[in-house]
């Protein structure tokens, strides 16, 4: 799983997959945009309120979130399309 709907108790939204080594950067890099519940303390994800986030910030984030997750071949495989 890279993207889901973020449990309204935990503060709702759309919850995404991030690299554990960038979790706090990209929290900090737009407060505004990304936050983090307790639930979400110590796990690589972050959650984003859809109504502030720009349409093509949206989609790298969902494209990384995937990066992420999917299985490394076809993740070259992509990259490698895209070039």
């Amino acid at each position: 799983m890279f993207a889901w709907a973020a449990r309204e108790r935990d503060g709702g939204g759309l919850g995404v997959r991030v690299d554990r080594e960038e979790k706090q950067l990209i929290l900090d890099a737009n407060p505004d945009v990304y936050f983090s519940s307790p639930h979400y303390d110590g796990w690589p994800g972050v959650q984003i309120r859809l109504e502030l986030i720009d349409r093509d910030e949206l989609r790298d984030r969902l494209e990384d979130a995937w990066l992420i997750q999917a299985p490394k071949r076809l993740a070259a495989e992509y990259l490698g399309a895209r070039r």
